[in-house]
């Protein structure tokens, strides 16, 4: 595909029609272009083997839909109200609403805008959509013109399917049509270079017409291939030292008039916007985590929130978020419906440090946050995991060890002042005044019986220790204990009847093990053991045995 100047299809049929308008047309053509203050201004910098750079073509966010749509809008405001000049061709079709002519920015195509379409492309096929802009100006004129015909120039936007030497393939007519396939064909240069113009040393012509001459360039990016294949000439000395607009001797103004579009719009063209250093770390997660096989295909640009200071790009099947702070990771799956319900960014686990990571022998997901971890799987869910509950399941062996998997995430009793979170064997409590231990078996049943933290023993203050010889297992809380065995029972263990047992060497003594709770009668408090009773006197400060 070879087509490479601007045709100005209204200049060819007022030509045909009546040349006597000629001056005329030509006016209309480069009214809006702007002056020149001295040689060489425009296309300053302009080197014909490097026009652009592969990074900048494919600077796919560079814009969002809405700062596309914004920037045609400065350019062209369509608000152009002499629609007089639609009767000079009456063999074209104009839309007119209102008394204006519609130009591009405001113009609709079978329900779509031209930001739209010219934003989907750039996602689509990862080209900068400045680059598809500054197409479509350089071919068809299509930002800057007040008052584009619907007849051909939005049937032909990018020249797409255009030689210089026939007519235009219909196959590829049509404003959506002609973005894509011009997107599509710089993605495919960009990805496996070009057949016609590959990088190193090439001969260019510099007109259409071979007798004008050309010179060997050297190519040294595809991006330039890309626009060489799209637009096969070079321009001249005598383009380059004259004003755009200004005809030179067999001059070709093509990829001249690309740079100065591109750099008096947007700036350097070789310069990589931030946005494409984004762009390339989310590729690079994109592909390390499986590419479209994990993820499926884009769905969306790279979108921010001024507020968090974070970036994401949706896809099929999840999303790629961060920022340069700290870094970009995956989201997805059940873990990102989880952190979405901590608020994302803004809640209590902050930004992702790690990708989704996976432990094949007990079947765990977890990723990393900045203040803790989210962990779980589908037969389980996923809960947040973070501070000193994490701490106290990581001293317990995660889920190789007695508490198994999270089951939900943390909660509080804001009354009480306690915080807890419940795992598949057992649960995790406390608080940062006393310390946060396990709670499980029947050492937590007996705790519940008691009112948990609101009752006599008050808050744990030690995990669960055992004595494996005598087969005893208890845990320290605020005013006591409890202790037992699946075979007696568990039960409080406090104050002075608690004393009694100790001086009687606990389970290895005359008592036994305790086999109720402690009673209160009155003044009298007692705890029956498997040998025996023993008895409290709170009024007179007794001890009793039975």
């Amino acid at each position: 595909m070879t087509r490479k100047h601007r045709i100005d299809y209204r200049r060819i049929y007022m030509l045909t029609f009546i040349f006597s308008m000629a001056a005329t047309m030509s006016a209309l053509l480069y009214a809006s272009l702007p002056a020149v203050n001295a040689i060489h201004s425009a296309y300053s910098g302009f080197n014909a083997g490097d026009i652009i750079s592969d990074e900048v073509m494919s600077d796919y966010g560079s814009m969002s839909e809405a700062e596309i749509q914004n920037f045609l809008k400065s350019k062209n405001p369509c608000n152009d109200t002499n629609i007089v000049k639609a009767s000079w061709y009456p063999r074209m079709s104009y839309h007119i609403e209102n008394g204006h002519f519609v130009c591009m920015a405001d113009e609709n195509f079978d329900g779509q805008s031209a930001a739209h379409i010219i934003w989907q492309a750039a996602q689509d096929y990862r080209i900068n959509p400045r680059v598809l802009i500054v197409l479509l100006e350089k071919e068809q004129g299509l930002v800057t013109d007040t008052w584009p015909n619907s007849t051909l120039q939005y049937r032909s936007a990018t020249g797409y399917g255009c030689p210089d030497t026939a007519a235009c393939d219909s196959q590829y007519y049509g404003f959506r049509n002609q973005v894509r396939n011009a997107a599509e064909l710089y993605r495919y240069i960009l990805d496996n270079g070009s057949k016609y113009y590959p990088t190193g040393q090439n001969y260019i012509q510099y007109n259409p017409n071979s007798g004008c001459g050309g010179s060997v360039v050297n190519i040294v990016n595809r991006a330039t291939s890309a626009l060489y294949q799209y637009t096969p000439y070079q321009p001249n000395d005598g383009v380059l030292n004259t004003a755009p607009g200004v005809t030179a001797t067999c001059g070709a103004y093509g990829n001249a008039n690309f740079y100065y579009y591109y750099t008096s719009w947007f700036g350097s063209t070789h310069t990589v916007s931030s946005s494409q250093m984004i762009v390339n770390r989310m590729t690079e997660v994109y592909d390390n985590v499986g590419g479209a096989d994990v993820f499926g295909l884009a769905t969306s640009g790279v979108e921010h929130n001024d507020t968090t200071g974070i970036y994401w790009k949706n896809y099929q099947n999840g999303v790629i978020v961060g920022n340069d702070q700290y870094g970009y990771y995956e989201s997805r799956g059940g873990i990102r419906n989880t952190w979405a319900e901590q608020g994302f960014e803004s809640g209590v686990l902050s930004f992702p440090l790690s990708n989704i990571m996976h432990n094949d022998t007990t079947d765990i997901y977890w990723q990393n946050y900045l203040t803790g971890v989210i962990v779980g799987n589908d037969k389980y869910g996923y809960y947040e995991s973070r501070g000193q509950i994490r701490n106290v399941w990581h001293d317990q062996g995660f889920e190789s060890g007695e508490l198994g998997f999270p089951i939900s995430n943390i909660a509080s009793n804001y009354i009480t002042g306690i915080y807890w979170q419940n795992y598949t064997g057992g649960v995790i409590v406390g608080n940062d005044q006393y310390g946060y231990y396990e709670s499980r078996g029947g050492i937590r049943n007996a705790w519940a019986e008691q009112g948990f933290e609101g009752g006599k023993l008050g808050f744990p203050t030690s995990n669960i220790q055992h004595n494996y010889s005598t087969n005893i297992a208890w845990q320290i809380y605020q005013n006591g204990l409890i202790v037992g065995n699946d075979q007696y029972g568990y039960y409080e263990s406090r104050g002075k009847i608690r004393d009694v047992w100790a001086d009687s060497g606990f389970e290895n003594g005359r008592f036994g093990f305790p086999t109720s709770n402690i009673y209160t009668n009155g003044n009298i408090q007692y705890q029956v053991y498997q040998n025996g009773v023993i008895y409290y006197n709170t009024a007179t400060g007794e001890v009793s045995t039975h």
